[in-house]
């Protein structure tokens, strides 16, 4: 069964061999295109430390960290990045800082494709607890440094900008509300001092217990309201101290420990390239072997004498020839005869001084044949 399975795989194949061959021959030329068409490609990375808090920061209580108390603060820091490379506005100001800023002033199907392609290229991912590692990859080493480079400091620059925003916005805040306070200070201090002068302390003998609880009420208000003030200055302190500080607390917080630098090899070295393109190799050999198979599955016709003896259980008497192959085989055989005959020279007489001159040939008489009926013909000789 498995001689008959064999010969029955070769037969499918040489029968339609060059068609079987045809799924080879086309991706093997599909992998020499890829190798000699794809662009190389650079690749370039940064690495950044990411502390869980600072010095400054732990004097100052200013907290600028993004990692919560569940994820590290590298993870915080990627997530962060990862959200800003999905804008269209940190990606231009990427852009801004490479070569492909002249761009950038093309048709606007043209910069969405240009944010597109830099969007893909560039990615940031958690090395560690405190570590975050970004990289670019671009068809030039130079713009491929350019990306990463401009992607770490826009990020700090960013950073910086978000703390001082929010640095910003509370000393707005606690401005207005340690005025409002300053204001409220001012009325319970009026209001105990209107109260005190309408009603003055008895010369002999202690004030009447009404005006001693209502003393005791505008000094308890007065207290408060001194409470909340001092309150709202100290945070107002704390977020003009948070501002001076947070451009030298975020660049502390951000440490570059590898800068990128401008790549002299491509990222595909020749042997990668060279197993990509052996992939279509492979799978054109598989398409063969699945069409090889399958023919020789799906024919169930007898194709050799093996497949009448183990089918019908049957002897095999006598097996006719292929007259088209022997036709063909004697075609050519007469080919190869008939171009050695012609390809022969033509023998032909040559005449030299005193030589004889050749006789004709003499041709046989024709035969007579008496054309009287009555005497009978002699039989020739």
């Amino acid at each position: 069964m498995t001689r008959s399975f064999v010969l029955r795989l070769l037969e499918s194949f040489f029968r339609h061999r060059w068609l079987n061959l045809l799924p080879i021959v086309l991706l093997s030329g599909a992998g020499l295109g890829y190798v000699l068409l794809k662009p190389r490609e650079y690749t370039t990375q940064g690495l950044i430390y990411v502390p869980g808090t600072t010095y400054l920061a732990t004097l100052t209580n200013l907290t600028t960290d993004p990692a919560s108390p569940w994820i590290t603060p590298a993870v915080g820091t990627t997530n962060e990045i990862k959200e800003l490379l999905q804008t269209d506005t940190f990606i231009e100001s990427i852009i801004q800082k490479t070569d492909l800023a002249p761009k950038l002033k093309g048709a606007p199907v043209a910069v969405k494709q240009l944010i597109v392609d830099v969007r893909k290229d560039v990615w940031a991912t958690a090395q560690g607890d405190n570590q975050v590692l970004v990289g670019s990859l671009y068809k030039n080493p130079v713009v491929a440094y350019q990306i990463a480079s401009a992607t770490i400091e826009n990020y700090t620059q960013w950073r910086i900008d978000a703390n001082l925003a929010q640095s910003a916005s509370a000393q707005t805040f606690f401005t207005d509300l340690v005025q409002q306070y300053a204001a409220e200070v001012d009325t319970a201090r009026q209001a105990l001092n209107q109260y005190v002068l309408e009603h003055p302390a008895p010369l002999t003998g202690n004030r009447p217990d009404i005006e001693q609880i209502e003393i005791d009420r505008l000094k308890a208000d007065l207290d408060q309201a001194q409470t909340r003030y001092t309150t709202a200055l100290g945070k107002e302190e704390d977020a003009r101290l948070a501002a001076a500080q947070t451009t030298v607390n975020t660049r502390q917080s951000l440490y570059v420990v590898d800068a990128p630098t401008i790549p002299d090899q491509p990222a595909t070295s020749l042997k990668q390239t060279a197993l990509q393109s052996s992939l279509f190799v492979v799978v054109g050999l598989l398409l063969t072997i699945v069409a090889v198979v399958g023919g020789a599955i799906l024919d169930r016709g007898f194709l050799l004498p093996l497949d009448v003896t183990l089918q019908l259980d049957l002897p095999v008497l006598a097996t006719v020839p292929d007259a088209t192959q022997r036709r063909r085989r004697f075609a050519r055989q007469a080919t190869q005869v008939d171009s050695v005959v012609r390809s022969r020279p033509a023998l032909t007489p040559v005449l030299t001084a005193g030589s004889p001159e050749p006789e004709p040939s003499r041709a046989l008489p024709a035969p007579q044949l008496d054309t009287n009926p009555s005497q009978p013909a002699e039989p020739a000789v």
